[in-house]
Order: C-alpha cells, then sequence, then structure tokens
C-alpha cells in the first residue's frame, strides 16, 4: 500500500490541496497571465520561474487544441530543497517523501482549482526544466482532460519532459529523442507488455505495473510524435473531447510499435560499437555508432566514435567533421584536440599535429600527458626516417 500511495503523490492524484487565508510574511506573491503564484524567492527568481511555466504551457497548448482552464494554474515555490522537503514531512510517513527532488503536483479532485504545484530552484538547470514540464503537464492534464487514458497522460509527461528551452526563454519545442529504449529494454526483460495490454490497463491496474507501464506508454507516444504524429494528434483530441479511448488506428500499428518496443537503447548500441571496434569492425561499428546518434542526437560520445572509426577507415575528412560535431555537443576539448592530433599526425602533418598535442596536455594532463608523449617520440621517429 505505502507503494501505491506515493505513486499517486507522483502521478498527480489522490490528495487533497486547500488554500490559506493570507500570505506568511516574506513570501511574495505573483500572477502571470495563466499561474498565480505564491514563492518564497524574490520577484526577479520568480517571474523566471513563471516565464518557464507559461512556455511550457503554450507547448502543451499546442496538442491540445489550445485548451485553457477556467482558472489559474495554482503553484507553491520554495525558497530551496531543504524547506521543500520540510513541507513534504507533514505529509503521512508512509508516503516516503523525505528524500523527494522530483516536483509535486496535488490534486484537489474535488475542487480541482485549489490544486497546487510544489517547486523549489533545482541547481541542475536540466532537472529543473525537466521537473516543471513533467509536474506541469500533469497540472495543465488535470484542468483540461482529468479522464485521459492512463497510457496516454504518463506518455505524454515523459514525452514533454525532455523539451529544450529556446535559448531566449520564450518557448519550448521537443526535438526527436529516444531517451528511456535502455529503460524500456531492462523492464522488458521480465515485466514486457504487449501494446493490447498496455491500453487495457486502468489507473489501478497501471500503478501496480508502474515502471513497466510507465516505460511502454513512453515508447507509444514518442514513435507516434515521431513516425505517424497526425494519428497521435487523433488520439489527443479524441480523449480530450470525451470521445472514447478506443482508438482503432494503434490496432493497424501494433506491429510497428512492438517492433519499437525492442528496439535498441544509446547504451547497448554504444556498447556493441565498442565491441566492434575491439574486433576491428570499423564499418559495422560506424554503423552502430550512427545509430546511437539517432537515438540520441545531443549527446556527443556518438559522435566522437564516429570521427574515430572514421579515422581507422581513413575517411579523415569524416572523422574531423564528425570530431567538430562531438565538441560542439560538449565533448572534451582536451580529448578532441588529441583526436585532433592523431588525425594530423597519420597525415603527416607534424607541426599541426604537435600543436593539438600540446593543447590536450595542457587541457588535461593527467589524461593525456603519458599518451601524448608516446605519440611525440612517434613523431621523431617517423621524422628522421623520412
Amino acid at each position: 500500500m505505502k507503494k501505491v500511495l506515493l505513486i499517486i503523490l507522483a502521478m498527480g492524484f489522490g490528495w487533497s490541496a486547500t488554500a490559506q487565508t493570507s500570505v506568511p510574511r516574506g513570501r511574495i506573491t505573483q500572477s502571470s497571465q495563466s499561474y498565480q503564484l505564491e514563492s518564497d524567492l524574490d520577484e526577479s527568481q520568480t517571474s523566471a520561474i513563471a516565464v518557464q511555466l507559461e512556455a511550457s504551457l503554450r507547448l502543451f497548448q499546442q496538442y491540445f487544441d489550445n485548451e485553457t482552464a477556467d482558472w489559474p494554474f495554482r503553484v507553491r515555490i520554495f525558497a530551496n530543497h531543504s524547506s521543500y522537503l520540510a513541507a513534504l514531512s507533514t505529509f503521512p510517513a508512509e508516503f516516503d517523501l523525505s528524500n523527494r527532488e522530483d516536483f509535486l503536483f496535488l490534486l484537489n479532485a474535488k475542487r480541482p482549482e485549489m490544486s497546487v504545484l510544489f517547486v523549489y530552484p533545482r541547481a541542475d538547470e536540466d532537472a529543473m526544466r525537466a521537473s516543471l514540464l513533467k509536474n506541469g503537464f500533469l497540472q495543465y492534464l488535470f484542468a483540461v482532460a482529468p479522464e485521459m487514458s492512463s497510457w496516454l497522460r504518463e506518455g505524454l509527461a515523459l514525452y514533454f519532459e525532455i523539451a529544450t528551452l529556446s535559448e531566449d526563454g520564450s518557448g519550448f519545442a521537443v526535438r526527436e529523442n529516444h531517451l528511456y529504449l535502455d529503460r524500456l529494454q531492462l523492464v522488458r526483460t521480465d515485466r514486457a507488455l504487449t501494446l493490447s495490454e498496455l491500453l487495457s490497463l486502468d489507473d489501478e491496474a497501471f500503478e501496480d505495473n508502474l515502471e513497466s507501464a510507465l516505460a511502454h506508454s513512453w515508447a507509444v507516444v514518442n514513435y507516434l510524435m515521431n513516425e505517424h504524429n497526425a494519428t497521435m494528434r487523433m488520439i489527443i483530441t479524441r480523449e480530450l473531447t470525451g470521445r472514447g479511448n478506443n482508438h482503432s488506428e494503434l490496432i493497424g500499428l501494433t506491429s510497428d510499435i512492438e517492433q519499437y518496443f525492442s528496439r535498441p537503447g544509446f547504451n547497448l548500441l554504444m556498447e556493441q560499437g565498442r565491441d566492434a571496434i575491439a574486433q576491428e569492425d570499423y564499418a559495422g561499428a560506424l554503423e552502430l555508432f550512427t545509430q546511437a546518434s539517432k537515438v540520441m542526437p545531443n549527446l556527443w560520445s556518438a559522435y566522437y566514435y564516429m570521427g574515430l572509426v572514421s579515422f581507422h577507415l581513413e575517411d579523415f575528412d569524416r572523422a574531423l567533421e564528425f570530431y567538430n560535431e562531438s565538441l560542439a555537443l560538449g565533448a572534451s576539448e582536451a580529448l578532441i584536440n588529441y583526436a585532433l592530433g592523431m588525425l594530423a599526425m597519420e597525415q603527416e602533418d607534424y607541426g599541426l599535429a604537435q600543436s593539438y598535442f600540446d593543447l590536450a596536455e595542457e587541457g588535461d594532463r593527467a589524461r593525456f600527458g603519458r599518451h601524448v608523449a608516446e605519440q611525440r617520440r612517434k613523431m621523431e621517429s617517423m621524422q628522421e626516417l623520412q
């Protein structure tokens, strides 16, 4: 029962929130177009969170025919994680919220306008964004489509969780991303669900199979969003307008969706690619790393390895392109400088190679100092033979 109660909170229903009659000293209130915020932060910090909330709301509305709630969404912002946990400590112990890091949406089922989202400023910007998106979506959804099917509700929450904020902070966008495929494969080793089994789960059965149900729900939504977007929007509109949750379109896609259930994730592809390198199967490795880059296009490591195998295949122009792409996505400058040094050395441009090796050594002497010294000796030997 402890697990079920915690899941109910995590999924955003089952606890009644009540309004306070007055705002305590030192706490501010602020209103945006769609939100009413009560905050322990200053005006500027509170406004920044409100901007992200409004941006996330615009993202959700793109998929929900611009539906709006009949009331402002209530948000309680705590000063820090400690004060957030102090508030959660007032909940019964069986909820086990003592170390919770994710935000929490509390639904008042009888008076949904009094529902509230608990947040605090998370140090990690990505974690802050993901928590706002996922829990903010649940807050929005229970206002406009409270009867939505469990698989669709939770799958959409996880899908929106990976949206990225524009540089000016004006809006969110969801790029193709297969972040949870590895988790799905792990879950499916002993708790695999077919599509029909997933679609048949009611809220209680969903909670009883939570980990597997969440992973499969994300997979269905992610596949439809990327491969059959019109079908996905049709399903959302049907449930939004209360026209039932029997989606015959999905039955025709069962084979394709269940193939996606078995698609390898990023970590598995990277492991297989490194194994292929060890066996000197560079063409096979390139194919595996290319697949990995499509699963997680924002991670640098696949592009680095694509550069490495292109180097071994003596496709030096592509190797350079992949290394630069890897660097742009956040790879260590020392790592890329060392790789570029190896590339230049292979092309017998020893002066350029030396420059890159110097930069690699300066950037991370502990990691590359010995390797750079070894390559310098090799270059000296090569030059003596010329």
